[in-house]
């Protein structure tokens, strides 16, 4: 999935991305993931 997929995906929902980053072994995230996208809500819709 790209990013413009995935912000069509949340329209319905109201979500929007809120913020992302790439992690770092410190930051203990499974095995392989490459990025960390962070989702949430975004005024009335929700």
């Amino acid at each position: 999935m790209n990013i413009d997929q995935l912000i069509t995906a949340l329209i319905p929902s109201g979500m929007i991305i809120r913020g992302g980053f790439h992690p770092r072994d410190k930051d203990k995230a499974p095995p392989d993931t490459q990025t960390i996208i962070m989702i949430g809500n975004a005024g009335p819709e929700i």
